[in-house]
């Protein structure tokens, strides 16, 4: 497949999972824009162009990048709940993000400290998150179709580049650039734009949540990708990061301290 039809294959997903989200519920809607929809075609286009072992490395970093994507809830839950509009939260969700990159460039070499790292941290976000009362409120918000579109091409763009760039980034840089919360900046913002900070809480709760489906995606696709090629790894990946959200879904959603753990 040309680098056209993977950015376009991951930009559809992506639409399709910004379209579906505020109908799935302010909890749910953060397990499933938690998912690696960006990382995960990426890290197939690698192992399919550079290798078993680029995409390994690649998706041990991934792992690692959990702790960026928990900083950046945790940043955007704390703007939102000191009164700060989307755009100056999304500043500060970003900045945030990339404090915790460094920490996560340096362990991004081994597995075990990556998971180490973004337990650590969707722990921390899990804990320190505001509470808010009324969450269903940004259930109802629909992001433009606009937004819609510039994430998907973003998301789209980003895949496609983190497969023909990985000779030159490397597997530890291709890894967490894959993995920058893209959709999840997006629904983020909408949340905050259509439920305000209770809405915004509701959501980063449930992305917390799903950040353990996403470590154990990139954990299981870096072990498995070698011995089982990458096809196998993808499908052993998915069914050991739906474990997560499933067992999310039958405690109502809410954010269990062991999953953050996982």
């Amino acid at each position: 497949m040309d680098w056209m039809g993977k950015a376009a294959l991951t930009a559809v997903t992506v639409a399709l999972v910004l379209a579906l989200a505020p109908r799935l519920g302010g909890r749910c809607a953060g397990v499933a824009a938690a998912w690696p929809w960006t990382t995960a075609p990426a890290l197939v286009w690698l192992a399919d162009a550079h290798g078993a072992a680029a995409a390994a490395r690649a998706a041990a970093a991934s792992v690692g990048a959990g702790a960026v994507l928990a900083a950046f809830a945790l940043a955007y839950g704390a703007a939102a709940a000191g009164g700060l509009r989307v755009r100056a939260a999304l500043g500060v969700a970003w900045t945030g993000a990339l404090l915790a990159a460094g920490p996560a460039c340096l362990l991004a070499g081994s597995l075990s400290a990556s998971l180490a790292l973004a337990a650590l941290a969707a722990w921390l976000a899990a804990r320190h998150l505001p509470r808010a009362q009324a969450v269903a409120a940004q259930a109802t918000s629909h992001p433009g179709a606009r937004a819609v579109l510039a994430t998907a091409l973003a998301a789209g763009a980003t895949g496609a580049l983190v497969a023909a760039l990985e000779p030159r980034l490397g597997g530890v840089a291709a890894g967490l650039l894959a993995s920058l919360p893209v959709s999840g900046a997006a629904v983020a913002a909408t949340a905050h734009a259509g439920g305000g900070a209770a809405g915004a809480q509701g959501f980063l709760r449930g992305y917390v949540t799903g950040l353990a489906g996403r470590a154990l995606f990139g954990a299981t696709f870096a072990l498995a990708v070698a011995p089982f090629g990458a096809g196998v790894a993808g499908a052993m990946a998915l069914v050991a990061s739906a474990a997560p959200a499933a067992w999310s879904s039958r405690r109502g959603g809410a954010v269990p301290a062991a999953a953050a753990r996982a």
